[in-house]
């Protein structure tokens, strides 16, 4: 007998098609971003939020709105913190390091770390690419959640990248780290229903090629 998730029909969907069939409402499903964030994000971002299995497994997170290129491998930290095999923690530990890149004007996004209680997610490279000019490093205590992010990407044709990351905290502490000298700047809050900061999704090579913030309950 095949199985429902071979033939691209997930065990939830089918029960809320038979409830639709037999008069019952069926369960509301919240959209994981709005439609402006979904415009924008790239074509593998977009495939994942509008995925009907998605939009049930990952309802506990909201994805921001994306700011860097183009370019970059996909990466998601929801994808991580969804399937760990230890229970997720907020963030305890927030790292971001710059980097002079090239020939680009500003520092970039090289890294980023973010810590949890049993794990650490590590994003981007900086191996033989630059050299880290600036480091963002900010502890969080308990009970201490990022509900405000602010990112900037570079205005200069060539490599756009992240030259600017904020963050501001639900006990009014506040990091930053970067120049302000860009544009498509974004400030976000966690949406309604949400409480701060889990992580990021973006893309990703030998620097962080654009990021966004990706909001938990």
């Amino acid at each position: 007998m095949e199985s429902p998730l071979v033939s691209g029909t997930s065990p939830q969907a089918s029960t809320i098609a038979g409830a639709a069939s037999e008069g019952v409402t069926p369960m509301k499903i919240d959209p994981l971003c709005t439609p402006e964030v979904e415009a924008a994000m790239s074509e593998h971002d977009r495939a994942f939020v509008t995925s009907s299995e998605n939009k049930l497994k990952f309802q506990s997170y909201r994805f921001g709105m994306i700011c860097g290129s183009a370019g970059g491998n996909p990466f998601n930290d929801a994808v991580e913190l969804q399937t760990a095999l230890v229970p997720v923690t907020w963030p305890k530990r927030i790292e971001i390091d710059l980097i002079k890149y090239w020939t680009v004007e500003y520092p970039i996004v090289g890294c980023y770390k973010v810590y949890y209680d049993q794990f650490t997610l590590v994003r981007g490279g900086n191996i033989g690419i630059g050299t880290v000019v600036q480091t963002l490093s900010m502890d969080m205590s308990y009970r201490e959640l990022i509900t405000r992010v602010k990112l900037v990407k570079n205005s200069k044709e060539g490599f756009e990248g992240v030259i600017y990351v904020e963050f501001c905290t639900n006990q009014g502490r506040w990091g930053r780290v970067g120049n302000l000298q860009g544009s498509h700047i974004i400030e976000e809050q966690p949406p309604a229903g949400f409480l701060g900061l889990k992580g990021f999704y973006g893309g990703q090579a030998f620097v962080i090629d654009r990021m966004g913030a990706i909001w938990g309950q």
